[in-house]
């Protein structure tokens, strides 16, 4: 009878051990809006090591999880994933404790592996599997080797892609006049600085997975990092007619002159 009442006490006291969230409503711009007025919908969970985003359509179907050490979501640790409207994955990233990444996973729309990297060597894949291009690091130096759909060896063509529109210099910085907001205690102290974040930019034409690669000083890293989640969709880098995801960075200045 005592295990029994133990039970159910602790089925009772059981939502005090839930972990916290918080939840936001995003419009189509993944701007913050009113729930009558949703697209997506934003989740952050307090967790034991770290807090826990996932964003989701309004039919629950998942667009991005992924883990932070802090509660500003700008160092990720762990595992990340973003996934196409269709529900299969467009990029998978696994982060160590120091925010380094251990391994980058890209796929096509229809689901099959497009790229692998992990540090040393990369490779690149046609659809039906077939290796495209390898890079692997011998010394000092970047080997690249490429590949025909039949796997004969050939000549490797440059197609690295970088994002453009809001993120070429003069929309950039325009952006970042119009809505930087100077964080309070570095006014005060009268601070200046700059933050460079890394992101991606996926097939939508949104930023996503902000990450910071490098700060002056943290006291502006949570106003970097909400400048770029809170940007506008850009114009997603097109190759062979097709929408892809492609990396980036860009700097936010605070100058107090400006």
């Amino acid at each position: 009878m005592r295990n029994l009442l133990l039970f159910f006490l602790s089925i009772l006291f059981l939502p005090l051990t839930v972990h916290s969230q918080d939840s936001t409503y995003m419009d189509k711009q993944w701007r913050k809006t009113k729930k009558k007025n949703a697209s997506y919908i934003q989740v952050i969970e307090k967790m034991p090591d770290g807090y826990l985003l996932k964003e989701f359509t309004l039919n629950k179907q998942i667009l991005t999880e992924g883990l932070y050490k802090d509660k500003y979501l700008g160092m990720p640790c762990g595992y990340y994933c973003s996934y196409y409207e269709n529900g299969n994955k467009e990029i998978e990233v696994n982060y160590n404790k120091d925010g380094g990444v251990d391994q980058t996973k890209y796929y096509y729309p229809s689901g099959e592996l497009k790229l692998k990297s992990s540090g040393l060597k990369s490779q690149l894949f046609y659809k039906n599997g077939a290796l495209k291009r390898e890079i692997i690091l011998e010394g000092n130096e970047w080997i690249a080797k490429c590949f025909s759909e039949d796997g004969n060896v050939s000549i490797c063509i440059d197609d690295n892609a970088e994002a453009k529109v809001v993120t070429e210099k003069y929309e950039w910085s325009k952006y970042v006049a119009e809505n930087l907001k100077y964080p309070q205690p570095a006014l005060e102290k009268g601070l200046r600085g700059h933050v460079i974040i890394g992101f991606h930019l996926n097939s939508s034409g949104r930023a996503i997975n902000p990450r910071v690669v490098f700060s002056t000083n943290t006291i502006f890293t949570k106003e970097a990092i909400r400048l770029v989640r809170e940007a506008p969709l850009m114009e997603p880098y097109i190759v062979d007619g097709q929408p892809i995801l492609v990396e980036y960075s860009v700097p936010v200045k605070f100058s107090l002159g400006n």
